[in-house]
């Protein structure tokens, strides 16, 4: 089955949703991708939040090799910050110097109120979770437990250690690094700032093995495949991501 070609890709309206911290997202949006049907018991729907990065539509290979869509409903939540759902791109939402950071209570209020008003679903039998989206999994859990009958998270940890934090912030720090940081946003593209940040993410997110294994050099390798995924961004939305990460 080609379980993308039957996807169905929505932005749900979620009026004005107050955050965590303190300030209000004015006509917030979640973007979902919709693959399956959902049964009469209203009892089948999975709900995978996105990681960071991604968009709804990265994550629709799942459907198939790791969840079965004639059995499921799956449903992909693009979390806040992410360039489909709300985001600072969008001009609706700030950054930290500004005081805005999205918490994952915050994405798991608006996919509570999706799930409501569009689904009609309390209770849910899985949440698969990959990195930021296993966070995310993590929060349900904590925070719903009577609402999740099990969650599935993979390379994901429900609080960020200080290792990874070190990561994020050489991230952040390298987007804002660039000359053309203002303080709360970009005069003009960081072309520099984004290829130290994915020469960063490289470094971290790949193997030893990965690199030997590599026939071009791994500065080509970051250029070709790293760099491009990440310029495809609005270099706000990636900080605001990597805040929320860091929250």
């Amino acid at each position: 089955m080609n379980a993308t070609a039957v996807a169905q890709r929505t932005q749900h309206p979620l009026g004005n949703l107050p955050l965590a911290c303190g300030h209000t997202l004015p006509e917030a949006q979640l973007t979902y991708l919709q693959i399956g049907e959902l049964n009469a018991q209203r009892s089948n729907l999975i709900l995978v939040p996105t990681s960071y990065g991604a968009r709804p539509e990265d994550l629709a290979w799942l459907a198939g090799p790791v969840l079965d869509p004639e059995r499921w409903c799956i449903v992909i939540a693009g979390m806040f910050g992410n360039g489909a759902s709300s985001s600072p791109s969008h001009g609706a939402m700030g950054l930290a110097e500004q005081g805005w950071v999205v918490s994952h209570r915050d994405n798991v209020a608006a996919q509570r109120q999706l799930l409501a008003e569009v689904f009609g679903v309390e209770r849910l039998p899985l949440i698969y979770g990959w990195s930021m989206g296993a966070q995310q999994a993590y929060q349900w859990a904590v925070e719903h437990p009577e609402a999740v009958e099990r969650i599935c998270c993979v390379c994901g940890t429900a609080r960020t250690t200080p290792h990874n934090r070190l990561f994020l912030l050489s991230l952040r720090q390298a987007l804002t690094a660039d000359r053309h940081w203002n303080g709360s946003g970009f005069n003009a593209p960081p072309e520099q700032g984004l290829r130290t940040y994915a020469l960063i993410y490289a470094s971290w997110a790949a193997s030893q093995p990965f690199f030997r294994s590599l026939a071009e050099p791994v500065e080509d390798h970051v250029e070709q495949h790293w760099l491009p995924h990440y310029q495809r961004h609005d270099p706000r939305d990636l900080i605001a991501m990597l805040d929320t990460w860091l929250a």
